[in-house]
C-alpha cells in the first residue's frame, strides 16, 4: 500500500516539496495538496495579476529543485516568454519575470513532474481549505472547510507567508472603512483608488514598491506619499546584474546555500552585535578593493540557516526587534524595472518618501471623505496632520497573530502539536523540520517547511532558500515514509 503525504497549502513551498519528493523517492507515494486556489504554486506572491509586480530576483535564482537549477530559464525559452516581455531582461542577460508568469510556470511544472513519475506515484489537488487535523496511531486526518476528510501517513504544513492584515499603526476597525486598503496583495485591490486620489502608502518594503509602481502607471494618478519608521527602501541589485555587459554564465550567479561559514565570522562570538560588526568590517574591506557590499552580505545571507540557530533566544529576539528591518532592505532587493519607475516618478515630484510613523487616523463622515492622518516624523519628532483619500497598508506580513486566523494552524496549536516560536516568527521545529510539541517532543509525522520556520532558521523566505531547506530535509522525510505503515 502506498504511503500518503498530505500537504496543507499549495503555494511555492508545496510545489517545491512535491517536485523534490517525487524525484527522490524510491517507492510510490500518494500526495494530496489541500489548496483552495484553482492553480497550484500561485500562493500569496504569485497570484499577482498586475504586470508591474515582478520577482525581486533574477530567474536564475528562482529554483524549484536545487539539483536542476536551469528549469525556469529553459521554460522561458521554450514558451518565448522573454520575447513577449522584453522589459524583463537586462543587458546583462538577467531577467526579472512578472510574478504572475512565475506562478504560471509553477502551476504547470508540478503536474509535468507528476506525469513523468515512473514509480506509480500520484498527485491530487484537493481544492479546499484545511481547517483542522486529528492524530491517531494509524493516520493523520485532515478536515477541510467543506467537511471532507483527507487521511495520510504524514502531514506537511506548507502554509507559506501570512496574508497582510490591519495592525499597528492601523487601529482596530479601520479596515472596515473603504478609504483603507488593508490587503494590497489581493488582486484588484487598487481598483478602489479613484483618479487623482491622494494616496498614503504605509511601509517601505517590496510590497510598497509594487504598490507605488502600480499607482504611478495608472492614468490620472494622484500624488503618492510613502512613509516608514526608518525611511528605508529596498536596495539595488548587485552590480553584475545591473551591468551593461552580458554575463558569461547566468547560472553561475545562482544561490549556493551549502557552502562553509564566511571566514570573517568563524571565530566571532555568537551575538547579533559581534556578527554585524564583523560584516561591516568585511564590507569596508570589499569597498577598499573596489567591490560592492553585496558579496560579503550574500555570504552571510546564504548560511543564515546555519548561523541563526547558534544565536541565543535573547539575541534572536533582539535581532528581530531592532535589526531585522535593516537586514531585510539588503536581503530583499528591488526589481530594477520597478526601482527605475519609482525613481522617475520621485524626480517628477509625483512620489515622496519620508521617515515617519502613523500615530493616528481620523475618518470624516461618509464613505468618500478624506482621512486625516497624524504623522510623527522620525528625525524632527514633529507631528503633522495631512489629508489623504486612500491609505494603503504595506507594513508587512502579520506573523504574530496569523496562525490564529488559520483554522488548521489554530487547531494544531490548541492540541499542543505545534508550538509558536518564541521570536513570534512561525513555529518551533527540529533540524529536519519535524514539529516540536508543547513538551518539545518531535513528531516525525508532522513537518513544517518554508516561511513558518523563520523563527527556527532565520530566513527560509525566498524561493531558493525554501527549495534548499526542502532539499536538506527530504532524506529524513523519505526515511520516515519508508517505515512500514502503522497499524
Amino acid at each position: 500500500m502506498k504511503r500518503r503525504v498530505v500537504i496543507a497549502g499549495g503555494g511555492f513551498t508545496a510545489v517545491s516539496l512535491v517536485v523534490q519528493l517525487l524525484r527522490r523517492t524510491a517507492q510510490p507515494l500518494d500526495v494530496f495538496i489541500i489548496e483552495p486556489q484553482a492553480d497550484l504554486g500561485r500562493g500569496l506572491a504569485y497570484s499577482a495579476t498586475d504586470p508591474d509586480h515582478r520577482l525581486n530576483g533574477s530567474i536564475d535564482a528562482h529554483i524549484v529543485d536545487p539539483t536542476t537549477p536551469g528549469e525556469l530559464r529553459q521554460w522561458c525559452v521554450e514558451t518565448g516568454l522573454i520575447a513577449r516581455d522584453p522589459e524583463c531582461e537586462l543587458p546583462s542577460g538577467h531577467a526579472f519575470l512578472r510574478r504572475g508568469d512565475f506562478g504560471a510556470f509553477l502551476a504547470g511544472h508540478v503536474w509535468r513532474v507528476a506525469r513523468q513519475d515512473r514509480l506509480g506515484s500520484t498527485l491530487r489537488h484537493v481544492r479546499d481549505l484545511a481547517v483542522a487535523a486529528s492524530f491517531a496511531a494509524d493516520a493523520i486526518r485532515v478536515r477541510t472547510g467543506t467537511g471532507a476528510e483527507v487521511a495520510g501517513d504524514m502531514l506537511v504544513v506548507a502554509t507559506g507567508n501570512p496574508r497582510p492584515g490591519p495592525r499597528q499603526p492601523f487601529p482596530p476597525g479601520d479596515a472596515a472603512w473603504p478609504q483603507v486598503i488593508s490587503d494590497p496583495l489581493q488582486p484588484g485591490s487598487l481598483d478602489r483608488v479613484p483618479r487623482g486620489a491622494r494616496v498614503l502608502v504605509v511601509g517601505g518594503g517590496l510590497t510598497a514598491l509594487d504598490i507605488v509602481s502600480s499607482l504611478v502607471r495608472r492614468p490620472g494618478a494622484g500624488p503618492v506619499h510613502v512613509v516608514s519608521r526608518h525611511g528605508l527602501r529596498p536596495r539595488d541589485q548587485a552590480p553584475d546584474i545591473l551591468s551593461d555587459v552580458r554575463a558569461p554564465s547566468l547560472l553561475a550567479g545562482s544561490v549556493d546555500l551549502h557552502g562553509p561559514l564566511p571566514p570573517f565570522l568563524v571565530d566571532v562570538p555568537a551575538t547579533a552585535r559581534h556578527w554585524c560588526s564583523a560584516l561591516r568590517k568585511e564590507i569596508a574591506r570589499a569597498a577598499e578593493a573596489g567591490r560592492s557590499w553585496h558579496e560579503p552580505f550574500d555570504q552571510v545571507r546564504n548560511v543564515v540557516w546555519k548561523l541563526w540557530p547558534r544565536l541565543p533566544l535573547s539575541e534572536q529576539q533582539r535581532f528581530s526587534r531592532r535589526l531585522r528591518v535593516f537586514y531585510d532592505v539588503h536581503r530583499f532587493r528591488a526589481p530594477p524595472m520597478n526601482m527605475a519607475m519609482v525613481r522617475e516618478a520621485q524626480a517628477q515630484g509625483r512620489v515622496t518618501f519620508a521617515a515617519a510613523s502613523v500615530s493616528g487616523m481620523r475618518f470624516t463622515a461618509g464613505a468618500d471623505g478624506p482621512v486625516a492622518v497624524m504623522l510623527r516624523h522620525a528625525v524632527t519628532r514633529e507631528r503633522t496632520e495631512l489629508p489623504f483619500d486612500v491609505v494603503v497598508n504595506c507594513t508587512g506580513l502579520d506573523w504574530a497573530d496569523a496562525w490564529k486566523r488559520n483554522g488548521l494552524l489554530h487547531s494544531l496549536v490548541e492540541q499542543g502539536k505545534l508550538r509558536v516560536h518564541r521570536t513570534g516568527l512561525g513555529f518551533e521545529v527540529g533540524i529536519h523540520c519535524e514539529a516540536l510539541d508543547a513538551s518539545s517532543s518531535a513528531d516525525p509525522r508532522l513537518r513544517v517547511v518554508g516561511p513558518p520556520t523563520a523563527g527556527a532558521f532565520g530566513d527560509p523566505l525566498g524561493v531558493s532558500f525554501i527549495a534548499g531547506q526542502i532539499q536538506r530535509v527530504i532524506p529524513d522525510l523519505l526515511e520516515e515514509l519508508a517505515v512500514p505503515a502503522r497499524s
